[in-house]
């Protein structure tokens, strides 16, 4: 039992992913190896509040002097208002991956602080709270966070949709928070053309390296413009509505000779597609959109699509690039026909 207790005090890693109402044990276990924690997972149901991981029965600040991965995402944090650190205490001084997947859980700057000059990972929901303490406290300014490298956001959740004036407010927002990291936008507000739009006003920023998209739906031309706009874009995930007007007169057979004719900057980054709304009716349009931009950007390497459709897209691309139309470049584009699930 000693021994145990020895390792229970010593613990270098804490994952607790459950959907119980007493989590009392492992804030204790959590506390007792804070001294030696080095990531620490709290995610799903749990009813916890953060302070009892910071706080000790006493009320004395309890330290995370090691931690340097911190997943958050509670869906509840029961009380209220949210707990304000003293000025000057450091709970997470060597914090270099920080992910917080709903409400921000601190009424401060607490998780930010003392870890500017080495944190390179943020994955955040930008709801409200998050954005009002940025702010209040200047958490990112454009020489903050040197080593930040990768910024992503979160979908917000049902109720935190509303919090965001609008889609281009949440892309400036994420998009203003390391000038120098490569961004990972998923848009807080499902808006459609109100994003394409939102992008159309972002053209000065060149950091977003991957864009998910998921409940917008682009035609061709948008899809081709937000790529040649967005200099180091590698993967965009959206819905298709198609060729659209501007292609809806090109067949599989004409692209070749269509496409040589068009002046497209191309965008040597951009490697994959994703497209979430295919079927049999849709299918001779998408593959028809695949190839134009696969001819468009010349590291184009696969489209993603659902599983079911996967054998049907694979039959009629071989079938189309191996005719006579495609003979010049027909040796690049074999490369779409390796199934890419990812």
């Amino acid at each position: 039992m000693e021994l145990q207790s020895d390792l229970i005090n010593s613990l270098t890693s804490l994952e607790y992913e459950c959907d119980i109402h007493s989590v009392s044990n492992m804030v204790q276990v959590a506390q007792r190896s804070a001294q030696t924690l080095q990531k620490l997972t709290l995610a799903y149901q749990l009813q916890i509040d953060i302070a009892d991981l910071v706080q000790s029965p006493g009320g004395d600040y309890v330290e995370y002097p090691c931690l340097n991965t911190l997943f958050l995402d509670l869906q509840a944090y029961p009380s209220f208002p949210p707990l304000s650190v003293d000025s000057g205490v450091v709970l997470f001084p060597s914090l270099r991956s920080l992910n917080i997947g709903n409400d921000y859980p601190f009424g401060d700057d607490a998780l930010f602080r003392g870890n500017a000059a080495i944190l390179e990972y943020l994955r955040v929901a930008p709801g409200r709270e998050f954005c009002d303490i940025v702010r209040r406290y200047k958490v990112f300014t454009p020489t903050s966070h040197p080593k930040l490298r990768w910024v992503e956001s979160v979908r917000l959740s049902v109720g935190m949709e509303t919090q965001f004036a609008s889609t281009e407010s949440h892309l400036r927002f994420m998009l203003n928070i390391a000038p120098n990291a490569a961004v990972k936008v998923i848009p807080a507000v499902p808006a459609g053309e109100e994003t394409f739009l939102a992008l159309n006003q972002l053209t000065d920023h060149t950091c977003i390296q991957v864009l998910h998209l998921y409940d917008t739906q682009l035609m061709l031309w948008e899809v081709i413009h937000i790529v040649k706009s967005l200099s180091i874009l590698s993967d965009l995930v959206c819905k298709s509505t198609g060729l659209g007007t501007y292609f809806e007169d090109i067949t599989l057979y004409m692209l070749p000779v269509y496409v040589r004719d068009i002046q497209v900057p191309l965008r040597e980054r951009f490697r994959c597609w994703r497209l979430g709304n295919v079927d049999s009716d849709s299918l001779e349009e998408t593959v028809t959109c695949i190839l134009v931009v696969a001819m468009t950007f010349p590291n184009f390497r696969y489209a993603n699509l659902p599983n079911s459709i996967l054998h049907e897209y694979m039959e009629l691309m071989e079938e189309t690039i191996e005719s006579d139309e495609y003979v010049e470049v027909e040796p690049r584009l074999r490369r779409l026909l390796f199934d890419k699930t990812v």
